[in-house]
């Protein structure tokens, strides 16, 4: 019991009151958390009751659904593809030159990661509409045009390399025909 003869219920949190603290009138029992005014002396005990104040929720970060956040990953890794393509080629040259498998692994890594970059900057592109161009435009730009140039630079060389190899077997169909004639 306190000073101004109230209690505390310690497994709520929560304060009744049991006397008023103006004139001493004792309070029943299922009142006392309920009751405004002393019915006695007309004292406030509106600030004596307890009052049940629910706690302010637990604020939560929650990513925005509309796309924002995969449609900027899209174009960091658009952006990010071609040079991860040419550092895995690159260190991996000396390694796989006599390995035919291996050459052949790092090859469809590397075009795996140059054709899902242009993909990946496309969808970051058609995304803005949606979402915005702050923090996505730019790389999403840059990603398309530095992986449609490797894009169009394989296929230029795909096609130059093919038709340089039919000349060569031509070439050798030709000397294999000079060297027997029968």
């Amino acid at each position: 019991m306190t000073e101004t003869g109230a209690a505390s219920d310690s497994s709520a949190n929560s304060m009744t009151i049991i006397n008023c603290p103006m004139c001493e009138w004792e309070i029943p029992g299922e009142q006392g958390e309920t009751i405004k005014t002393c019915a006695e002396c007309g004292a406030d005990l509106s600030r004596w009751t307890a009052r049940k104040i629910q706690p302010p929720p637990i604020p939560v970060k929650v990513e925005s659904s509309d796309g924002w956040y995969f449609a900027r990953q899209a174009a960091r890794f658009s952006l990010a593809a071609p040079f991860v393509a040419m550092a895995v080629n690159g260190c991996s040259r000396e390694e796989v030159r006599s390995n035919r498998v291996a050459m052949m692994i790092v090859g469809g890594t590397t075009i795996l990661l140059i054709v899902s970059g242009f993909i990946l900057g496309v969808i970051a592109l058609v995304r803005t509409k949606k979402c915005g161009r702050e923090g996505i435009f730019g790389k999403a730009i840059a990603g398309v045009c530095i992986n449609g140039l490797f894009i169009a630079l394989m296929l230029i060389g795909f096609h130059g390399f093919t038709k340089y190899y039919i000349e060569l077997e031509n070439d050798r169909q030709k000397q294999r025909t000079i060297q027997r004639p029968w």
